[in-house]
């Protein structure tokens, strides 16, 4: 992704969560819930909520 303004790269806030850490967190909050198959981008987002409220 460029910045149109600058012509180089935006990076990503340093405090985002890893798409891995998101992954697992959503995995594992999907287990909990027994495997629903209407929830995953829920699931997703608030995975991704938990851990940049960790700061993680």
């Amino acid at each position: 992704m460029k910045n149109h303004h600058h012509n180089h790269p935006i990076h990503p806030h340093a405090n985002a969560p890893k798409h891995e850490d998101i992954a697992l967190c959503a995995y594992l909050q999907w287990i909990d819930r027994g495997q629903p198959e209407n929830l995953h981008e829920a699931i997703w987002l608030e995975a991704e909520r938990r851990l940049i409220a960790k700061g993680t």
